[in-house]
């Protein structure tokens, strides 16, 4: 047996009809983020999973939402596994958002998306070079947007979105911005009932960095 190999590098200029698609929800989506960025950012620094690959940093961007605060709670402090440092916690807000009009996305976890070859490392693998690679070429083949489960959900039950949008940068076109969870301009801390939410269904918890174990 051929040992996994995940996803293949995609070939240039390929021609995805027929990749299975879904319509990003309308309805509410929620994003974590630090506050200094505004909701709507799209950035391309290449340290997220379906960012611009190297060469095209300054062609698009993307900002990535969650259909559940869950989701967008996984996708931001999952890595850090069983434990998660407050302070990290408390150094980002929750945004509330809608898409400002009907956006198509390309579904990585449609069964038939196999038949491009695709894997779930495009989705979870610690490697986002290819992530990056099949991102860029979605959108080349006219995808506004990527759906894909949440990296660090063993369950892959929280939906998550990468949007584009070309320059990188703000973009109400594309996303209407509803509220920070709270009055502007303040922001309100994730809360606590989220942070409940999330150690009882996954056993990960906040906790203040004198507490984390060594």
């Amino acid at each position: 047996m051929n040992a996994y190999s995940g996803s293949p590098e995609p070939p240039e200029r390929a021609n995805l009809r027929g990749f299975p698609k879904k319509a990003v929800p309308h309805g509410t989506l929620f994003r974590i983020h630090e506050p200094k960025w505004h909701p709507a950012y799209f950035g391309s620094k290449g340290d997220k999973r379906f960012d611009p690959p190297w060469g095209f940093r300054t062609e698009y961007g993307t900002c990535y939402v969650a259909e559940n605060q869950e989701g967008a709670f996984l996708e931001t402090f999952g890595r850090s596994g069983q434990f998660v440092a407050r302070h990290l916690v408390d150094e980002h807000v929750i945004s509330e958002l809608n898409t400002a009009s009907p956006l198509l996305s390309a579904d990585l976890n449609a069964p038939k998306a196999i038949q491009f070859q695709v894997a779930a490392d495009l989705s979870g693998g610690a490697d986002y070079t290819r992530p990056q690679q099949w991102g860029k070429l979605l959108r080349d083949n006219g995808y506004k947007a990527v759906r894909y489960s949440a990296s660090h959900d063993p369950s892959h039950a929280e939906i998550c979105f990468a949007l584009f949008a070309n320059p990188p940068g703000e973009h109400h076109e594309v996303i209407d911005y509803v509220r920070s969870l709270s009055p502007p301009p303040a922001s309100m801390p994730i809360s606590q009932q989220l942070q409940d939410q999330i150690q009882t269904r996954w056993g990960i918890t906040v906790l203040d960095a004198d507490r984390l174990p060594d």
